[in-house]
């Protein structure tokens, strides 16, 4: 007897609990408190950690998971941001985004609620605003360092702070500014103060050891006056690799003897690799004795040149035009910058190589000869050429 009133008993268990779990109030909205959700379940919906069982059934009455955030939903809950209390907190619980929690109000708790899928990502607790004492909405941290940008003193990570950095948002450790305007090299895209080339600016050397361009060098002599030694004492260029090493003080001479446009000879600087330099640029050519060009009038009548080429052909020159369809760009712009001068004229058109060119017409015979330093472009095209 005492056997039957316990099974009796136990089925009127079963029974009432199976009656409760199927039935739900016409009050209830059909949806779980997402602290309530089984810590198994992943946020994509599916089963996590082991007896989940079939989660794809436990979790379609619940609308906040699987979370699918959308420019209207960021937290991806299902609830329109406008009409979210936290609409970057899954769920619609004001206190899960309070200024006790969230106290710079930009819409990240300081540390991950107890929530899910907080809970199945096991990352409760911990830090979750990158600038928790300033409304850092965007989370933007452009180092990667974990600390935001509103709240960093180093934005761009590279050892100088803010308030000293002349580029506060690109890295410029060196914080070079070859044309001392204020502006670091590596942020200032204009020649309006003097064009810049270093290393780590927009306009950078083409060099032998940059792993992107390998540049490489090459004369071309064929057009001198003369052949064979007594040639080369009238025509040429001396250290010709001194342009594309490491040392940005280390120069090419090239010399030449020139009448009516009768002599000629040129240094290219060419990319080694299928590196391709964007059309929207200033290509740069540090060159030293610029004012005893000028005096010759070496930069007015054809005497120096610097040309653009892409797979071997003249795209753009600053002696004279190319071709109907190719601007002419006219004179070069000289512009001071330290020891060096810079020969600077703007492109629109791609090109993979820059080639110095010594010749031309010229009214008199004279030993053009100046040094070359470096030639510099920007890798990437300048947005308001």
């Amino acid at each position: 007897m005492l056997r039957k009133l316990n099974f009796f008993t136990f089925a009127l268990l079963v029974l009432s609990t199976t009656t409760m779990l199927g039935c739900r109030s016409d009050n209830s909205d059909s949806r779980l408190p997402l602290d309530e959700l089984s810590a198994g379940t992943e946020q994509d919906g599916s089963a996590g950690g082991e007896g989940s069982g079939d989660s794809d059934e436990s979790n379609s009455s619940n609308p906040y998971l699987p979370l699918q955030p959308t420019e209207d939903d960021w937290d991806g809950d299902g609830v329109p941001n406008e009409d979210d209390p936290c609409p970057r907190v899954p769920g619609v619980d004001p206190a899960l985004c309070n200024e006790s929690v969230d106290p710079d109000g930009d819409g990240f708790p300081t540390l991950y609620p107890t929530i899910e899928p907080f809970i199945s990502q096991d990352i409760v607790g911990q830090p979750w605003d990158n600038c928790p004492d300033i409304a850092n909405p965007s989370q933007s941290d452009l180092d990667g360092n974990g600390v935001g940008d509103t709240c960093d003193k180093d934005i761009d990570g590279d050892g100088v702070l803010n308030d000293a950095d002349n580029c506060p948002v690109v890295a410029n450790p060196g914080q070079n500014d070859e044309n001392g305007n204020g502006i670091g090299d590596a942020c200032d895209p204009g020649i309006e103060d003097g064009f810049s080339c270093s290393v780590e600016g927009i306009y950078s050397p083409m060099r032998a050891n940059d792993s992107a361009v390998k540049a490489t060098t090459s004369v071309n002599t064929t057009g001198c006056l003369l052949s064979g030694d007594a040639g080369s004492l009238l025509c040429g260029v001396n250290n010709p690799n001194n342009v594309v090493d490491d040392d940005l003080t280390n120069t090419a001479a090239i010399y030449n003897t020139n009448l009516l446009g009768l002599s000629s000879v040129s240094l290219r600087i060419a990319s080694g690799t299928n590196f391709v330099y964007p059309a929207n640029n200033y290509v740069g050519v540090a060159i030293r004795n610029a004012p005893q060009l000028v005096k010759l009038g070496l930069l007015t009548n054809g005497g120096l040149q610097v040309r653009t080429l892409l797979n071997g052909e003249v795209q753009e020159e600053t002696g004279g035009s190319v071709g109907a369809d190719l601007d002419l760009l006219g004179l070069s712009q000289l512009i001071g910058s330290g020891d060096f001068e810079y020969l600077v004229f703007e492109t629109s058109q791609p090109f993979d190589a820059v080639e110095i060119f010594s010749g031309g017409f010229e009214l008199l015979s004279v030993l053009e000869e100046f040094e070359v330093s470096r030639v510099c472009a920007a890798k990437t095209g300048i947005p308001d050429l």
